[in-house]
Formats: C-alpha cells, sequence, structure tokens
C-alpha cells in the first residue's frame, strides 16, 4: 500500500483494526516506522488492541519479525495435526487459531539501505538485509498459515520496498501519487487496486 502523506494509508489501516476489534479471532501487529512508541504514533487509539507494537527501532522490529517467523513455522510444523489441514484457510481463524495481521507502516525505514564502512553502519545494514528477508518469508509463506501482512509506504519503489518482497505482494493499493511511476511500482506485479478520489 503506497501514497502520499495525508492521503488515507493510515486511516485505512486504524479503520481495519478498528472494523475487526471485537473479534478474538483476529490479532494485530503494528511496526510504525514514524513513531518511537504506540502513544506518539497514529496507532495510539488503538494501541491497547495490538498484541505486539513496535516504534521506529529496527532492532525491535527484527525482535519482532523473528517472533512472528517462529509463529509461522509452529503452525505449519502443527496445523495438520491440530485442524486437519495444512491450510489454515480450510477452516478458517478462530480464538484458539487467530489470523495474525502485521502492519508495517513506513516499511521503508526497515529496508534502508546504509553505505559506509564504519561498524555501527554495517550493522545497520546487515539488520536492514535481514529484516527484509524475514518479512520476505513472512509474505510469501503467511497466508497459508493465517498470517497476513500489510506494507505501507509514500512510495514502493525498488529503493524503497525491496523488489523480492514488493514482487510477491498479491495485492498492490496505491493511494495519491506524484508520478505515473511511483504509481505504476506500488500496483506492479499484484491484484491492482486504486481508490478514486
Amino acid at each position: 500500500m503506497a501514497g502520499l502523506p495525508g492521503y488515507g494509508k493510515t486511516s485505512l489501516v486504524n479503520a481495519l483494526i478498528t472494523r475487526f476489534a471485537p473479534s478474538d479471532a483476529v490479532q494485530f501487529a503494528v511496526v510504525d516506522g514514524k513513531a518511537p512508541t504506540a502513544l506518539r504514533g497514529d496507532y495510539a487509539d488503538t494501541a491497547e488492541r495490538l498484541f505486539a507494537f513496535v516504534g521506529d527501532d529496527p532492532t525491535e522490529a527484527n525482535e519482532l519479525f523473528r517472533r512472528l517467523v517462529r509463529l509461522l513455522d509452529d503452525r505449519m510444523e502443527h496445523m495438520r495435526q491440530a485442524r486437519g489441514s495444512n491450510n489454515f484457510w480450510d477452516k478458517g481463524p478462530s480464538a484458539a487459531w487467530p489470523l495474525v495481521v502485521l502492519i508495517i507502516d513506513e516499511a521503508h525505514t526497515f529496508f534502508r539501505d546504509h553505505k559506509g564502512s564504519d561498524p555501527e553502519t554495517k550493522k545497520l545494514a546487515a539488520l536492514a538485509a535481514q529484516n527484509a528477508r524475514l518479512v520476505e518469508t513472512l509474505v510469501k509463506q503467511g497466508r497459508s498459515a493465517g498470517i497476513l501482512t500489510i506494507l505501507a509506504t509514500q512510495k514502493a519503489t525498488g529503493d524503497a520496498i525491496p523488489t523480492f518482497i514488493r514482487d510477491v505482494c498479491p495485492v498492490g493499493l496505491s493511494f495519491a501519487q506524484k508520478t505515473t511511476v511511483t504509481r505504476t511500482a506500488a500496483v506492479a506485479s499484484s491484484t491492482t487496486v486504486t481508490p478514486s478520489g
């Protein structure tokens, strides 16, 4: 999901959380690249409904991504025995096996390509690369395990969202963009959804 600031990305995500908040069959985690804490970000009003919230710290985001990949692996290992099928959607979400929705807002924050040879920059570059690999796993394998990943960013070009992640997202949603290049990047290789207005 891509679009200029103020054109509806975060409002849509907050509406999604609010819509499903009464159901214990849907659980939400948010990684917010523009806020250090939930109370200082756009998700303050829904923070109590989130099972996990991470601000703009790439290390904390990495820990949550790892946690969700472990959940993915655990679900895939035990799903057939517990639910009779390797496909989460054969029985759908429940309180015991909820749909897990991971929202990564300002997603580019966590995949940034850091340049430099000093130790700190090398550490940040390695962390960003690892974040990208973990999120790729969640996007590619999560659907059949009941884990949905929503990436939101201002522009979904390859310098913001690695193409190996962007191109496996099954749906692209484009809000207002400055150029047709950024709009095309948001919806390329996916089911195209462009809100009018």
